[in-house]
């Protein structure tokens, strides 16, 4: 490439990608076939001052790479210009390698899974257990409709103008399960999952159980008052507004005007029980890594403490047109993109009640198990209003199913009073929360 009019000004990078995965479903009690899937590729990006072209290619070769060099250029010669940004540096950094040494006390990558063929049928042997486990748990119980299992194993490396040369491979296992019960003729469909970077890290156990406690609470629902009630958010529920309050934590979000904290750096924006958190770095993180997708080293955040908005995240770009430095958060969703800001691990931290405990103290409400609808939600005004699942609460115990129920308010109000934050931290993929109580939330019932 050197001799295609090489420009000693010119910034370059190469993200290079490979993975493969595995899985085996079963349904109606018999096992399906293995699906078995194979990605790779790299995504080229060049750099002059402000300005970025940017091309990709499904193969990681130099060939191929020489084949998109000319489109990237193009690319860039039509490109908008912005604040001009230097790429990650290797000096002063210890290098990881492209096998991942160095990375061992972080936990992402588990040998048993890196060997695509070896022990697959010891691995896959649970599923032939699942139905008769979950069966032997609740007589409504009545079928698994599905069952999952699937291990991936992926290497990213990043190479640029300015030395870096970083590199990396990672594991993950997880189960699925979809179950059925019936009663007096109705019939519902729930679930669980729960996904790990190690093999033995899989609970299976923990997952049956909760798909069989999930599904069968669902039996008999009757309606719930509409009014003004403390709702308390089962973890799962808690995560998924997490993951709708991320965006507005990210720069590029932010300098867009499209975030609703945008001018509420230093201020307080949730209850002082609302410490968040982001870390790159966390041991066995299902979004843990050395470095982020442009080669910066990744860190421990406190985004929110205390319920004052601390930081945002950012890349390389966005952080040069704040004049700070990158948190070490760029990501990209694969090759075929550039990177943006984003969460890695992002948890809230627990607090001190049981999740019984914290139901017991709450008179009256609605404990919500589920929302559907979540990608409706307004993410530049933090309004929403969706669907939900859940169990009424009364005199501090869960009593019968909800139906045809409706949550609205807006990331605000859910951040500013939650008054009551269990113990029981649990991550579902890379985002962790407990249960956690808000006063005073808007329902819709009958």
């Amino acid at each position: 490439m050197r001799q295609q009019g090489w420009d000693p000004d010119l910034q370059v990078e190469l993200f290079l990608v490979r993975g493969r995965g595995r899985t085996r479903d079963w349904s109606e009690g018999q096992p399906e076939g293995d699906r078995i899937a194979e990605s790779e590729g790299v995504g080229l990006r060049v750099i002059a001052g402000g300005r970025v072209g940017f091309a990709y290619t499904n193969e990681v070769s130099l060939a191929a790479v020489e084949t998109i060099w000319p489109r990237a250029l193009a690319a860039l010669r039509c490109a908008a210009p912005r604040p001009p940004f230097q790429l990650a540096r290797r000096e002063g950094r210890a290098q990881e390698g492209p096998n991942g040494q160095g990375t061992e006390s972080l936990g992402v990558y588990d040998p048993a899974l890196g060997q695509a063929q070896d022990g697959w049928e010891q691995r896959v042997a649970p599923l032939a257990e699942v139905e008769p486990k979950l069966l032997a748990l609740d007589p409504r119980l009545k079928k698994v409709f599905r069952a999952s299992y699937r291990e991936s194993v992926g290497e990213v490396a990043i190479v640029n103008s300015a030395g870096l040369n970083e590199g990396t491979r990672a594991t993950q296992a997880s189960f699925s399960l979809a179950c059925v019960a019936e009663d007096q003729g109705e019939t519902q469909v729930g679930g669980s999952f729960f996904a790990s970077r190690f093999y033995q890290d899989l609970d299976w156990g923990w997952t049956i159980r909760d798909a069989a406690q999930r599904t069968a609470v669902l039996l008999g629902g009757r309606p719930i008052p509409s009014g003004r009630s403390a709702v308390v958010f089962d973890p799962a529920v808690t995560a998924e507004f997490l993951n709708l309050l991320a965006p507005a934590l990210c720069a590029d979000q932010v300098q867009k005007g499209q975030s609703f904290l945008a001018q509420r750096l230093g201020q307080p924006v949730g209850s002082r029980l609302v410490t968040l958190v982001d870390d790159g770095r966390l041991p066995k993180g299902l979004a843990t890594s050395a470095f982020d997708d442009e080669g910066v080293p990744t860190q421990r955040l406190v985004l929110i403490e205390q319920g004052r908005l601390d930081r945002w995240l950012y890349d390389i770009a966005t952080a040069a047109r704040d004049g700070v430095n990158s948190t070490g958060n760029a990501s990209r969703p694969s090759f075929h993109g550039a990177p943006e800001p984003d969460t890695s691990n992002l948890f809230l931290l627990p607090g001190a009640l049981s999740p019984e405990a914290l139901i017991a103290s709450t008179p009256a409400g609605v404990y919500v198990m589920e929302v559907m609808g979540s990608h409706t939600v307004d993410t530049i005004s933090g309004e929403f209003s969706v669907g939900l699942v859940g169990r009424r609460i009364e005199d501090g115990q869960l009593t019968h199913a909800g139906r045809g129920v409706t949550l609205a308010g807006d990331l605000k109000e859910f951040l500013g009073r939650i008054d009551a934050v269990g113990q029981d931290l649990r991550f579902f993929g890379s985002t962790g929360a407990p249960t956690v109580r808000v006063q005073d939330l808007t329902i819709g019932g009958t």
